[in-house]
């Protein structure tokens, strides 16, 4: 197996979230979730197994990926912009473990487009 850089680690296993669409506050909208800001690889030796998405505590979603047929570790999930919301999401590599970010109504205004 390939060795990755520590100064990479972070990059390709933290979730990274983003809107699907340009935010508008009276519309519901779509976040994206997706691991690592570098993608982080799918094989069989090394492979995000799920990611998990918490609301005040409790499993709202969960995706469990197989490396055989997932290309990319991603998600998504419908909001409301106007609902004060705190998820904590996180996801589990087969060799590096559990990462984990917390996201707010706060952040969405920081959020980028991605596809």
């Amino acid at each position: 197996m390939e060795q990755i850089p520590n100064q990479e680690i972070e990059l390709l296993h933290q979730p990274f979230v983003g809107l699907s669409s340009p935010l508008k506050s009276d519309k519901e909208t779509e976040l994206v979730i997706k691991i690592g800001r570098i993608p982080h690889p799918m094989e069989t030796n090394h492979y995000i197994e799920w990611i998990e998405i918490f609301q005040d505590g409790k499993l709202i979603q969960k995706r469990e990926f197989n490396p055989s047929l997932d290309r990319e570790a991603i998600t998504f999930l419908v909001i409301n912009p106007q609902e004060n919301f705190n998820f904590q999401i996180k996801a589990k590599c087969n060799l590096h473990g559990i990462w984990s970010k917390t996201i707010s109504q706060q952040d969405l205004k920081d959020l980028e487009i991605i596809q």
